[in-house]
């Protein structure tokens, strides 16, 4: 799922994450490997978020699709995707 302005600020103010920018090499090789998502790197791996039934103006759970080889972070790996359980509404008005 790509997410637009509006939904990617609402994380943002729910969460704190910066997603992968667009455009950038980074994105290009995820894009490639994953299919067009918008996406967010943390301690766990890498997350895309994903339309989920659930309370809210617009429910998104973050779905970990490949998760860091060894604690130094360096590299991941491509893993079945799991859902994390955690939903944020991407429709949040701004409090």
């Amino acid at each position: 799922m790509k997410l637009n302005a509006t939904q990617l600020a609402a994380v943002k103010r729910q969460t704190g994450a910066d997603p992968v920018e667009d455009g950038s090499d980074t994105h290009g090789q995820l894009s490639e490997a994953f299919g067009d998502h918008t996406f967010y790197v943390s301690e766990v791996g890498l997350l895309v978020p994903e339309a989920v039934e659930a309370e809210g103006a617009d429910p998104v759970e973050l779905i970990l699709v490949a998760q860091w080889t060894d604690d130094k972070r360096e590299a991941m790996e491509r893993i079945p995707p799991k859902q994390t359980g955690y939903v944020l509404d991407a429709g949040a008005a701004e409090a």
